[in-house]
């Protein structure tokens, strides 16, 4: 990824592109369309930063038409560009990307700067917890697994009596509810 030092002018946003190619196009074709949407770009926006172009399995399959068939994608070339320009300019990529043939999808959305590096620090933290859970379950003896089961299965006949207690507890809530009402008529009258 190349990154550049970048100024928000007045009237201008920070967006970020994400575009997914068709999987037909070979890798070169596929890198030339990449770079002629940054060479478009950089005509009307200041270019920040470029991900790299991999090719990607996709999450379900994708229906685009292409010289008038309906050909199907299970997986894409997908790349990102982080750019400043102003929203009408955003409205004209927007356009000429529905058009091309070769975008399988795009999206932009408007972001602040640091958005990658906080959510990269958001997944550092949860990657931690997650192996310090990992860790606390390791350091545990046999036994106290077991134990620990044995707890748990009392709590779930309690969550099967709960909701029965729960019921009394709504018929009770009206009543509650009308005596607040009351009261606070009676303090703005």
């Amino acid at each position: 990824m190349t990154e550049k030092t970048m100024s928000i002018d007045a009237g201008k946003e920070l967006y970020e592109i994400g575009v997914h190619f068709v999987a037909s196009l070979a890798e070169t074709q596929a890198q030339e369309a990449y770079q002629k949407l940054q060479d478009n770009l950089t005509k009307d926006a200041e270019v920040v930063t470029v991900g790299d172009l991999d090719l990607i399995d996709l999450a379900y399959t994708m229906v685009t038409t292409m010289n008038r068939k309906n050909e199907r994608f299970n997986s894409a070339y997908f790349g990102t560009i982080t750019f400043i320009s102003t929203p009408d300019q955003i409205k004209a990529l927007d356009a000429k990307l529905n058009l091309e043939e070769n975008v399988l999808r795009h999206i932009v959305i408007k972001t602040v700067p640091g958005a990658q590096a906080a959510l990269e620090q958001c997944q550092e933290l949860v990657r931690e917890e997650e192996k310090e859970d990992e860790e606390e379950s390791e350091e545990k003896p046999s036994h106290e697994k077991e134990t620990s089961k044995e707890k748990e299965a009392p709590q779930e006949e309690e969550k099967k009596e709960a909701p029965q207690e729960e019921e009394s507890d709504t018929k009770e809530e009206p009543a509650k509810s009308d005596d607040i009402d009351q009261k606070i008529e009676e303090i703005v009258s």
